[in-house]
């Protein structure tokens, strides 16, 4: 049926639009939002008492969780916590807040890393001379401002290993690192600076790479680590001593699952080393390691190589290797600054 087209005047077109909006304001999204400001103050005490209900369960059924962990459990829980802490103290700077310039090395509060005595219990642990070796090294890196080296890791990643040498530079306070590539990407460039670049590290690509300029990356990203197991947050010598430590004192909870041998006169990179090596009997939760050998130069009591293997794949087998790290040809306090990481 035709209509013919009928004149309407401006304040019936004014009327329509309103009409027409409140129709949609109603039925859309904003209705939504509406009714949920508008949630009567029963029905919002009735939903924040169920609430706090729901918390004060769950709180303690994890509470009865952890009274019922076994020991190993609970190791394997307080090693990756202390490992996360470890990993997240450098990768993130609070709002407002400056890298401390006193800092060296990983900053924690974790009280397993706080220089201190062994408890009686921990003198008569198997693991006791390799802690106190590595203590020693401890201390000794308090008196590190910074150094440089040829820094050669190889790491299986992915299933993969990954063999790199590198250039490493390295200062303390605020925590600093520097790496030009040897092999591969030779003339790749990777700067991290705590508490600067936003907390991402900066990479400038080698050859005909490098014309897409400087890249910013997220240092603990899947980009930075599709080739690495640590972040650079965690590279050089005090992370690897620190980290060492917290393994080993970690580990001091479980029994009859060590077998330590430090012996002498062992040449890495032309150094005369102690080689501290910690065999584990068996697997358990929280150990991550069949074996490790730290190789500590007898002059400097400093790493100069670890090695860390996975379990054997079956009897007669030999452990795998997970990563292994070498410093060559290191010079320590030479006085590096800012031009040096720029």
């Amino acid at each position: 049926m035709f209509f013919p087209r009928m004149r309407k005047s401006g304040r019936m077109r004014r009327m329509t639009r309103t009409i027409l909006l409140a129709g949609v304001l109603l039925s859309g999204p904003t209705a939504w939002l509406l009714s949920e400001g508008t949630t009567d103050s029963s029905t919002t005490s009735s939903s924040s008492a169920r609430s706090r209900d729901r918390t004060a369960k769950r709180s303690e059924n994890r509470s009865k969780r952890d009274r019922e962990k076994p020991a190993d459990e609970t190791l394997e829980s307080e090693t990756k916590s202390s490992t996360n802490s470890l990993r997240s103290a450098r990768t993130s700077v609070p709002a407002g807040r400056k890298s401390d310039p006193r800092q060296v090395a990983i900053k924690t509060d974790d009280a397993i890393l706080k220089p201190r005595a062994l408890t009686a219990e921990e003198l008569n642990h198997p693991l006791a001379p390799a802690i106190q070796m590595v203590m020693e090294s401890q201390v000794r890196l308090e008196t590190i401002r910074d150094y440089s080296a040829t820094f050669i890791k190889r790491e299986q990643v992915q299933g993969k290993i990954v063999e790199q040498s590198m250039e490493i530079k390295v200062r303390e306070a605020p925590f600093s690192v520097a790496l030009k590539f040897n092999n591969p990407y030779r003339g790749r460039q990777v700067l991290y600076v705590d508490g600067k670049n936003d907390g991402k590290m900066l990479v400038k690509p080698e050859g005909f790479k490098a014309i897409v300029g400087t890249l910013s990356i997220d240092p603990a990203g899947p980009q930075a680590l599709a080739e690495n197991r640590h972040p650079i947050t965690e590279a050089g010598i005090s992370s690897l001593i620190r980290l060492a430590l917290l393994q080993l004192k970690a580990e001091t909870k479980l029994e009859d699952l060590h077998e330590v041998q430090v012996t002498e006169d062992h040449s890495v990179a032309g150094l005369t080393c102690h080689c501290v090596e910690v065999k584990r009997t068996r697997k358990a939760p929280g150990v991550p390691f069949h074996l490790t050998r730290l190789y500590l130069s007898q002059e400097t009591k400093l790493p100069v190589k670890i090695e860390n293997y996975d379990w054997a794949s079956g009897p007669g087998e030999n452990p795998t290797l997970l990563e292994e790290y070498t410093f060559q040809d290191m010079k320590l306090n030479i006085g590096l600054n800012d031009q040096d990481f720029r």
